[in-house]
């Protein structure tokens, strides 16, 4: 497996099995990441290149490209649009999940004020991949398995369980 791939297992709501492979989509111009960005919002970005990777880029797009939109009311119903519109159901065990949502949209924007204002999305991109907030995992610094994937978790804000978030 490349390092630009991934393993998932999901379903689509006719309970038909997706790629097993996830591939990171090409994230290295501002045009490309617009791309990404723009195609979520639209509904159209392939279900097959939404990674860790393109869910933190899409932040960055949105937090650079559309700084007067409150992210963390919109953010939701971004993603369970994106979601319905790829055929993933948003429910208690798949689809949005809150807690995953904030803490990275707050990781984040706490990432982008150590840069410049005119930073280019691109740069903006390489910092994240440079940073802890690339790994997947680096959200368990923070929370156990256990405490994050409950149900409540996924509904709604839940506080971190193994350490005080720094930002």
């Amino acid at each position: 497996m490349s390092p630009r791939e991934t393993t998932s297992a999901p379903t689509a709501i006719d309970g038909t099995p997706r790629s097993a492979v996830k591939r990171d989509p090409p994230l290295d111009t501002d045009a490309q990441i617009a791309a990404v960005g723009e195609a979520v919002l639209a509904g159209t970005h392939p279900y097959e290149n939404w990674t860790h990777m393109a869910h933190c880029a899409t932040t960055i797009y949105l937090l650079r490209r559309r700084p007067g939109t409150d992210l963390e009311q919109e953010m939701p119903g971004i993603i369970r649009r994106y979601n319905d519109a790829v055929g993933v159901e948003n429910t208690e065990h798949s689809g949005y999940h809150e807690t995953l949502t904030q803490f990275y949209l707050r990781a984040i924007h706490d990432l982008l004020k150590d840069l410049p204002e005119n930073a280019g999305l691109a740069d903006c991109v390489a910092a994240l991949k440079a940073s802890p907030l690339a790994a997947r995992e680096f959200v368990f610094r923070f929370y156990s398995p256990r405490h994050l994937f409950k149900p409540e978790a996924r509904a709604g804000w839940a506080e971190p369980d193994r350490a005080a978030l720094p930002f």
